[in-house]
């Protein structure tokens, strides 16, 4: 029993020729084979096989964050359409794959039949949109950009104080009411247009405009000191300098290293998963060519041509 994968080999249209050669369907019963590009694979249920033309279309994140909805709905109210500073549909699409490459083998366990699990980054970006979609769906109501806001509660979202930013999270009427005292204003869970959730959220702006002049005057960390000793969810938003000196980051061990003879101790991040020890980065990304098979070898080409092809038109562009 195989488990293959068939990603797209590239970004763009290079080796779709090879690809559109595949024929899924010859695979054996009991294998699970994974196909993940761009925008999905079409049924054309006439043939009984895959339309490729939609393959064709180079698969890239940001464009999957633009047509998926990612885009629309991110940003600044006032700001344009923006982009999320991750590459979250390259990395989600993977985890789905993964996903459905884990329910595949179960279910060949079950039955002995293997499929082809697929996957896409437009579907990947779709799929992240939860609420908008369903909003739109419910009622064709646009989205609209909130900044760091969410959509149904205040306050949650981002904050400034003297030093930066805080992200504080008290939407609910009992946490509201904490958080209203430990700013020394509990004067404002009377306000009527700060009382409840259902009004706090059109009068945001002057919610916004009354909390942000009181955390304005001490630090990020005076301020998630007090919010948290009076049980206000918060949390400060962190540099990238900042995130790897913080002491739960060092204490979950975050950052591990692999040795190279060459560049000694490479940092690297560790996956988020932590099952005891066993699981540790190891080694160092590969040089170019690293793993080329020798020639007569026995090991199929294919992929060495995919990378020498794509690597010579990168090159030379």
């Amino acid at each position: 029993m195989s488990c293959q994968s068939r990603p797209n080999p590239n970004n763009d249209c290079v080796g779709t020729d090879r690809h559109r050669q595949l024929d899924f369907t010859a695979s054996t019963p009991q294998g699970v084979t994974t196909g993940s590009n761009g925008s999905g694979l079409k049924p054309r249920a006439e043939r009984g096989h895959f339309d490729w033309s939609r393959l064709m279309r180079g698969g890239f994140d940001l464009i999957a964050h633009g047509m998926g909805g990612i885009m629309h709905a991110t940003g600044e109210p006032d700001g344009p359409p923006t982009s999320v500073g991750l590459p979250i549909c390259d990395l989600g699409t993977g985890m789905w794959a993964v996903q459905g490459i884990l329910a595949a083998l179960y279910e060949r366990e079950r039955t002995g039949k293997g499929c082809l699990v697929e996957c896409s980054l437009l579907e990947t970006a779709i799929g992240f949109s939860s609420w908008t979609s369903a909003q739109w769906l419910a009622d064709h109501e646009e989205p609209t950009r909130q900044g760091s806001r969410h959509r149904q509660n205040a306050p949650y979202q981002r904050m400034r104080t003297k030093d930066g930013y805080l992200m504080v999270g008290a939407a609910g009427e009992a946490i509201w009411a904490r958080c209203a005292e430990a700013l020394g204003h509990p004067e404002w869970c009377q306000d009527r247009r700060f009382a409840t959730n259902r009004q706090r959220m059109p009068n945001r702006d002057a919610l916004e405009a009354e909390m942000n002049a009181v955390l304005g005057s001490k630090t990020t960390d005076y301020w998630v000191e007090v919010l948290e000793a009076a049980g206000v969810p918060c949390g400060p938003v962190y540099t990238y300098a900042q995130i790897f000196a913080d002491p739960q980051v060092q204490h979950r061990g975050l950052v591990q290293y692999a040795s190279n003879a060459e560049l000694g101790e490479v940092p690297h991040i560790r996956t988020p998963i932590r099952i005891g020890e066993s699981v540790r980065v190891r080694a160092i990304a590969p040089k170019l060519g690293q793993h080329r098979p020798a020639s007569g070898g026995g090991v199929a080409p294919i992929p060495v041509v995919w990378l020498e092809r794509d690597y010579t038109r990168a090159s030379a562009t």
